[in-house]
């Protein structure tokens, strides 16, 4: 799964953006999430927020990668629970001078990010629901300074999908 999310991502696969995005709303639909949008129902639009990328990154790919699958995502769960649910960039990373592939642990990934994950300032946050999506996750220090970030703003983050995450090795 790595090595197909990897691909897509830094070689452009660009026909991995539907399978992935119906892959996320397979997990929205196991975990609880349409469930709990269902239950808790409000006029306020349900934001789908995909982790930023570096600039650097985004460059060299020439997309933003999650786009494809947040928009997805979205048109799922606007269909299955009836509620105003968009995708929305809010998030951006900006001054990270690596890659987390070459950080060795998860301290140094979290220090990598520190102050670096921001709130895009046009966008109101306030009492807004997010769920935030990822490809993969390793650590977790990305999704906690998204979380820290959107909370920050005075968003509920209702949960966090990713396509993968790597395991701790034994």
């Amino acid at each position: 799964m790595r090595h197909a999310i990897l691909s897509w991502k830094d070689h452009g696969d660009e026909e991995c953006d539907r399978p992935f995005g119906d892959a996320l709303c397979r997990l929205s639909k196991t975990s609880g999430t349409v469930a709990y949008l269902r239950e808790h129902a409000s006029d306020l639009p349900v934001l789908v927020v995909p982790a930023p990328s570096s600039r650097a990154s985004m460059r060299r790919r020439g997309r933003r990668h999650m786009w494809p699958v947040a928009k997805r995502l979205a048109d799922y769960l606007r269909a299955e629970t009836g509620l105003p649910v968009v995708p929305c960039e809010v998030l951006a990373s900006r001054g990270v001078q690596r890659k987390s592939v070459q950080m060795t642990g998860a301290s140094q990934r979290s220090q990598r990010l520190k102050g670096h994950v921001a709130v895009l300032p046009s966008v109101a946050l306030r009492e807004r629901r997010v769920i935030l999506v990822d490809d993969i996750v390793t650590s977790g220090a990305t999704m906690r300074r998204c979380v820290e970030a959107l909370r920050r703003e005075g968003a509920e983050v209702v949960t966090v999908l990713t396509l993968a995450h790597t395991p701790k090795h034994a």
